[in-house]
């Protein structure tokens, strides 16, 4: 991409095959890694996908596009010409999981390459006994009580990797990665995905109703500031009236009226908020949403030292506004 482009969107779908790839994660790092901070990425984890390159078309029963990964990416022109307004991207996210203390290291790793997953065993920081899988999903029922049975579990790994993008120096970066648990017994505790390393740290995390209507309440009123925000600009700079231009949610998969108790909950936010603008959305099985370290809304979710792409049980929320240029007549205005 050229110096005079600089990014300011990535929308990226995967495949649900490259989910649980390690590369996948790798490539988000990546991007993360290589973007500037006010480069927004959402998109939708896993997911079918139809491309074509030519004349070919692949789908997802085409074995070659198994693990595809598709990225679009908008651009800011650094030398656009005068008079031509601006497209701004604004990124909400709704947390829908708790965590569980304490803080475990992991003792052990297998991989599975047959069927994504990984067994392990692990420790707490502070002992050197090793923690077999039942083990394990008993101190969270404990925690958890009733909930344990109900709701999705994950263990949230922080993991500490070396990145590079194209010839610059390897540094070290930490982010977190979520893991579904598939179960427990007394060897190993079993979850989706690959990517755990010896020493890895990690806690348990639940999905949790509660959790996501506090959150999705902390986005309405997000939204509702970025409305009167827009409204306060429109009447104080009459010449060049700010637009929303439309909203697009990426939710996940398992946030339904059986997880809310009620029908359109991720949806209202920007609804109520912008009635009559454009709206759309997608159900995912993994959730594309840049986090750094300073976001409230994510706090529960990443330490303060880790950064996180790819998420569960949330719902990231991507708003498209357009501003004129100044001294434009409002008539003149072509979207």
């Amino acid at each position: 991409m050229p110096i005079s482009h600089m990014p300011k969107i990535s929308i990226i779908r995967g495949s649900v095959a490259a989910l649980f790839n390690a590369t996948y994660n790798s490539i988000l790092r990546g991007r993360d890694y290589a973007f500037s901070t006010e480069t927004v990425i959402v998109g939708d984890g896993g997911g079918q996908i139809i491309y074509q390159i030519g004349n070919v078309v692949n789908t997802m029963g085409n074995k070659d596009c198994a693990t595809a990964t598709l990225a679009l990416v908008f651009a800011k022109d650094r030398n656009k010409p005068p008079g031509v307004g601006e497209t701004q991207f604004h990124f909400f996210f709704s947390n829908g999981i708790c965590p569980f203390e304490p803080t475990f290291k992991v003792a052990s790793v297998r991989e599975r390459h047959i069927d994504y997953s990984t067994w392990i065993t692990a420790k707490r920081l502070t002992h050197q006994e090793n923690f077999d899988g039942q083990t394990l999903l008993d101190h969270v029922r404990h925690k958890a009580g009733d909930l344990f049975d109900h709701q999705a579990l994950f263990i949230g790994v922080t993991k500490k990797r070396k990145c590079s993008v194209g010839m610059e120096k390897v540094k070290w970066i930490t982010f977190q990665e979520f893991h579904e648990v598939l179960r427990g017994d007394e060897e190993y505790l079993y979850v989706n995905g690959l990517g755990i390393k010896n020493e890895d740290t990690f806690r348990f995390y639940m999905s949790d109703p509660d959790t996501a209507l506090s959150s999705y309440k902390n986005v309405s009123e997000e939204l509702k500031c970025l409305k009167h925000a827009y409204e306060d600009d429109t009447r104080n700079h009459t010449s060049h009236k700010k637009t929303i231009l439309c909203g697009i949610s990426f939710a996940c998969c398992g946030r339904g009226e059986p997880f809310f108790g009620r029908a359109n909950v991720d949806s209202l936010p920007f609804l109520e908020n912008f009635p009559g603008v454009p709206f759309a959305g997608t159900f995912c099985a993994g959730e594309i949403g840049r986090m750094d370290s300073s976001s409230s809304n994510h706090e529960e979710n990443c330490s303060t030292t880790a950064r996180c792409c790819l998420h569960v049980f949330s719902t990231a929320y991507l708003v498209v506004s357009y501003t004129p240029p100044a001294n434009t007549p409002l008539a003149n205005l072509h979207l």
